[in-house]
């Protein structure tokens, strides 16, 4: 785990993201783009969502509490969000002049920061999805667990050959078959055994190597069981996957 006086490393990827502009509307806060497209914000996106369950609280424990906790909330936020923002940022004061309570909930995410995160991309910079047509501020791209290759101190790889040859399955296929068109429906296992029944009276077949095959989905053996039930004449409901 990083220690706390170890920096943060900042990557220069010679990667240069447009020039865009945000402007508060009236329709909410917008982005323009350097080709003059307009896009909501993500966060006016989200305000449009339904306000039900919000709506309910706020009544439940009356306007003026609703309205106290929402700035504390509020406040509160905005402080962890700069102390992450400062730490991740290598300011030397990150901690200073900080309330204990912003400290104390900024220390719950610290340890995932410090253990996890470092290369740092970019921090605070504005984009934009001409596909979602939407834009904002992101806080921080950063690669994940970076060092994670190097955690890893064995790792083994089965072939078809070995599965076949150790384990028993033919040409190495853990679904007893390929899930193709050629090998399912009345095709699989083989034709003329895909309901389920072998030559062998009360004897039965599931798993994957009947329809639909394998997935762990369990439609097998419910349409195995349901074979059963029928040459048992027990009445049954429900339909076959």
């Amino acid at each position: 785990m990083k220690e706390t006086n170890i920096l943060f490393n900042h990557v220069d990827h010679g990667i240069i993201l447009p020039r865009i502009e945000r402007k508060t509307t009236e329709a909410g806060r917008k982005y323009f783009t350097p080709e003059g497209k307009a896009y909501p914000s993500i966060t006016t996106v989200l305000g449009a969502l339904n306000k039900d369950g919000l709506l309910a609280w706020r009544k439940k424990v009356g306007e003026e509490e609703a309205n106290k906790i929402s700035r504390r909330a509020a406040t509160r936020g905005t402080a962890v969000h700069k102390l992450a923002e400062d730490y991740i940022d290598n300011v030397p004061e990150w901690k200073d002049n900080v309330m204990p309570h912003n400290l104390f909930a900024f220390n719950h995410i610290k340890g995932i920061i410090d253990e996890r995160l470092d290369n740092i991309w970019f921090q605070e910079e504005f984009l934009y999805s001409d596909l979602l047509k939407t834009a904002g501020q992101v806080d921080c791209i950063a690669e994940f667990s970076p060092n994670f290759k190097d955690l890893i101190n064995h790792y083994e790889v089965r072939t078809p050959l070995e599965l076949d040859n150790e384990v028993g399955l033919t040409e190495g296929n853990i679904f007893q078959g390929e899930l193709t068109m050629d090998q399912l429906m009345f095709n699989r296992p083989v034709p003329g055994y895909a309901q389920y029944r072998t030559p062998l009276k009360n004897m039965y077949m599931c798993s994957s190597s009947t329809h639909p095959g394998g997935g762990v989905m369990g439609a097998p053996g419910a349409n195995a069981a349901r074979e059963v039930l029928i040459d048992m004449n027990i009445p049954q409901t429900g339909n076959y996957y």
